[in-house]
């Protein structure tokens, strides 16, 4: 009699043991099925910079994209950019966009790569990721950029124009002989020096005076001169090697 009652009572423990087991792995597995997690994905309203739109954050517990559609009457339409494979957490991506099609608002979509290949399908095939509440998207709405602050170009100050020719006795606009030239107060003169081919010693000349100094200008060549002078001023004639004077031309400033 004590037999079949220690037996009995040694099947009550197992059978309670066992009840014990089978009741706290089945809350475990739901425990941890809720504790899986899901798909996410946050944006924050921008301004559209260099065709790329900015992703904010980003989870995907597969292998997929981050998908930018365009606005269709509110939902989301043409596929206007995506991103490379990813998977995991992404805490800052940037897509570049087809900017064209982007208008005002975009949808950002998470799809799954479906086949496995890495590369992007849709919509043949690597379609939105789904969780029971539906698609994982989030608009974007593009904020406007502030208007480009039109600053008036400064006035340029306005450049009068000589073309001189130079030689041993003098300098010529036109064939005729001069002495000076005029330009306002504050306007910039250019001035194009040419040494005579045939009238000038083989050294040439050079043309100091009013902060200028040409060096040595050959026979036959030119030189330009810029300047704004704030006074009149001088410019000299020289034989370069020895510093002997040619002639003086002055700026007269108005």
């Amino acid at each position: 009699m004590k037999k079949w009652q220690g037996l009995a009572f040694g099947f009550l423990i197992i059978l309670i043991i066992s009840l014990f087991v089978f009741t706290y792995s089945g809350k475990l597995s739901v425990f941890k099925e809720s504790e899986e997690k899901k798909p996410e994905l946050s944006v924050s309203s921008q301004s559209l910079i260099e065709d790329k739109v900015i992703i904010d954050y980003l989870y995907l517990d597969k292998p997929g994209y981050v998908v930018i559609h365009s606005d269709n009457d509110g939902q989301p339409g043409e596929v206007i950019g995506h991103s490379d494979l990813i998977s995991g957490e992404v805490n800052y991506i940037q897509i570049l966009i087809d900017e064209t099609k982007a208008g005002t608002k975009i949808f950002v979509m998470l799809h799954y790569d479906d086949n496995g290949d890495g590369i992007y399908g849709f919509p043949d095939e690597d379609k939105p990721a789904l969780l029971e509440e539906g698609i994982i998207v989030k608009p974007i709405i593009f904020e406007k950029l502030e208007e480009d602050i039109i600053v008036e170009s400064p006035v340029l100050p306005a450049v009068k124009e000589f073309s001189i020719l130079a030689d041993e006795y003098g300098f010529y606009i036109d064939g005729k002989d001069i002495s000076s030239i005029s330009v306002n107060s504050g306007e910039k003169v250019k001035i194009i020096f040419n040494v005579d081919a045939n009238k000038v010693y083989y050294g040439g000349l050079d043309f100091k005076g009013c902060g200028q100094n040409t060096g040595k200008i050959n026979p036959g060549n030119s030189i330009m001169i810029e300047f704004t002078p704030a006074e009149k001023c001088t410019i000299t004639s020289y034989w370069p090697s020895s510093g002997v004077v040619k002639d003086k031309i002055e700026i007269v400033v108005s």
